[in-house]
């Protein structure tokens, strides 16, 4: 008798145990990814009801992938810890939450980790003093997370974003390890996001050293666009940009992610389109031609598989619905830019 109430009692446990578990399916890729990535700072930053209002602007914009982003962060430049439990990341929980939500609608998934510096300097020059201690920490979190990704099925998962000093050569060794542990748990797609310009002698686009390991080359694309190009004439330079970036992706026989593009709404809003501190508001018409003939332009190259649009913040929900006519941010609901992107994304 008593054997047969624990066996009733672990076979309670055991089924409430794989009930847990989001039965979801991963979807193939088979058409061009186009996404606007929304952005949680904060332990809260995801919510049931701004991930929903998130979801609603997707489905708007006819975009056909959610992205969310998740940060941790380390100390300084030259630290080597990884904290993914202050204020700063958002709760496993509330991922998962959103993950839920974006697939019950339909939605593919693209989840992205990164790893952003707590004294507010840019990733790009984090350079840990103790690389093996480093390395070992991003394994240990990226392995870790891709648990999370594969138990509901996320379609692709992009592993960093511009670490510029901790990507070359020198250490292909480590990062194939770490590829190869988030492979034995993760089934979806890698991709990682290179930084597109030169910084400190080198790019990183370039000599990326384990490009070869993932599925799709990932750039974070925020070339200038002149203030004398204008109009139509924006979509040749853009063209000419973008070309020597998609070339070298045909050469290593990979396809093309565009990991982030975007264009603030302030005055140097395309002449500096990686600069979001500058208070100054630009102008709507030049945003909204900087990201039409933009994304015309990635839209005409056939190795290009996705595009995702910086950003949406994670805020109040009601605050993500307000249009703002002097926004110097990438806050786009509603702007003309959001119209054009709608339009690129609808013929996609």
């Amino acid at each position: 008798m008593i054997k047969n109430v624990i066996g009733i009692f672990f076979l309670i446990i055991s089924s409430t145990s794989c009930a847990s578990i989001p039965n979801y399916k991963r979807s193939v890729l088979d058409k061009k990814t186009s996404s606007l990535v929304l952005t949680g700072y904060g332990r809260y930053s995801y919510t049931k009801g701004n991930v929903n209002y998130y979801l609603n602007e997707l489905e708007l914009l006819n975009a056909n992938t959610a992205t969310f982003l998740y940060s941790c962060q380390t100390k300084t430049l030259s630290s080597s810890n990884i904290d993914c439990k202050s204020d700063y990341t958002p709760t496993l929980k509330s991922i998962k939450m959103a993950i839920g939500l974006a697939k019950e609608r339909g939605l593919k998934v693209s989840v992205r980790h990164y790893i952003d510096v707590e004294s507010k300097e840019w990733r790009c020059h984090w350079k840990p003093k103790n690389k093996k201690k480093a390395f070992k920490n991003i394994k240990k979190e990226l392995t870790q997370f891709s648990k999370v990704l594969e138990d509901y099925k996320v379609e692709t998962f992009t592993i960093g974003a511009e670490y510029c000093e901790i990507t070359g050569k020198e250490y292909q060794n480590e990062w194939k390890d770490i590829i190869k542990s988030i492979r034995g748990i993760f089934h979806g797609k890698l991709s990682y996001g290179a930084n597109w310009q030169e910084e400190n002698g080198k790019n990183e686009f370039y000599s990326t050293s384990f490009w070869a390991d993932l599925d799709y080359i990932g750039l974070d694309l925020y070339s200038p666009i002149p203030d004398n190009i204008k109009g139509k004439n924006i979509y040749n330079h853009q063209l000419k940009v973008i070309s020597k970036f998609n070339l070298f992706a045909k050469k290593l026989k990979k396809n093309l992610f565009i990991n982030e593009v975007g264009f603030s709404g302030s005055s140097k809003g395309t002449s500096e389109p990686f600069e979001w501190r500058n208070k100054i508001p630009g102008s709507q018409e030049r945003q909204a031609n900087a990201y039409k003939y933009t994304l015309k332009a990635l839209k005409s190259f056939q190795n290009i598989k996705g595009i995702f649009i910086w950003r949406k913040l994670a805020t109040n929900k009601y605050k993500m619905l307000e249009y703002k006519s002097n926004e110097t941010d990438y806050d786009l609901w509603k702007r003309k830019a959001w119209y054009e992107i709608k339009n690129i994304f609808n013929s996609l």
